[in-house]
């Protein structure tokens, strides 16, 4: 099992480490939890570049591929994919 911590906010003090099972638990301002990233600071965000990278990757790899179809099955290849 891997654990992390993280504050949010701006923290008055200084937080020390946490330790379970003589095990030190690690203190972080960014972690992914089902598939999305997270970025601590003075308030919790999401961040959206990796997702918005692999949507665009999806899109092009899809239009370089369909290169030699006809528009409408293109069209609809990316309506299929959502990429619209």
């Amino acid at each position: 099992m891997h654990c992390i911590c993280t504050v949010v906010g701006n923290p008055k003090f200084t937080v020390s480490n946490i330790c379970i099972d003589n095990q030190v638990i690690q203190w972080t301002n960014r972690f992914k939890y089902h598939g999305v990233n997270f970025v601590s600071g003075a308030e919790l965000s999401v961040d959206v570049a990796p997702i918005r990278r692999k949507f665009y990757v999806a899109c092009n790899r899809l239009n370089a591929r369909s290169h030699g179809l006809a528009e409408p099955v293109r069209v609809q290849l990316v309506k299929s994919f959502s990429c619209l």
